[in-house]
């Protein structure tokens, strides 16, 4: 009975997180608004997580697998959230840097897409926070995608300006709140174009 009690509330404490942080991002939730939000006491939360990080990471790491996973395949095992692509593997392989950019770009352009069914809280609060905080030891969304911009489409003082409007512009896409197929048309949309090469 009490591990049962224990998972109802570990499960209100997420649910109050989610709205957290897609309220306020990352930095503006607090702890406290948690653990009201959850009707917890401050005490009870820390016996399940440690800070706010924690909870985030918890929140979202099926999420960031499921991503890891879409992009490693989409991309021929290219690039995904922990294997950050190598600019030496582009200069290796310079003659076929275009069929690697389309690759690169199919792993990304199937992200919202294949995500927005089951996960769409997640992938707004990963979107929301893009650019707050460092997951999974120096890894920021903004920051991993701008180097995949500079990269592969060889732009260097634009690319985290440009990483950062794409992530802003899916963010902005997902909160209209449109069906899921009308969704997804619109991310794709919105990848394609920031990824053409002009």
């Amino acid at each position: 009975m009490a591990q049962v009690l224990k998972d109802e509330i570990k499960n209100a404490i997420f649910i109050s997180a989610k709205k957290e942080f897609m309220l306020h991002g990352y930095e503006k939730s607090s702890m406290r608004k948690i653990a009201a939000g959850a009707g917890v006491t401050g005490g009870n939360l820390y016996r399940y997580f440690d800070n706010k990080e924690s909870i985030y990471r918890e929140l979202l790491q099926d999420v960031v697998n499921e991503i890891d996973t879409i992009l490693y395949e989409g991309s021929n095992g290219l690039v995904s959230f922990k294997k950050v692509l190598e600019e030496k593997i582009i200069e290796r392989n310079n003659e076929h840097r275009e069929e690697m950019t389309i690759t690169i770009i199919n792993g990304l352009s199937r992200l919202i897409p294949e995500l927005m069914e089951n996960k769409k809280e997640e992938i707004l609060i990963l979107l929301k926070t893009a650019d707050q905080l460092d997951l999974y030891n120096d890894f920021n969304l903004v920051q991993w995608i701008a180097d995949m911009f500079k990269i592969v489409f060889e732009l260097e003082s634009s690319s985290y300006h440009v990483a950062y409007g794409l992530c802003k512009s899916l963010e902005s896409i997902v909160e209209l709140g449109l069906s899921g197929e009308e969704t997804r048309r619109r991310a794709q949309e919105c990848i394609e174009f920031m990824t053409k090469k002009r």
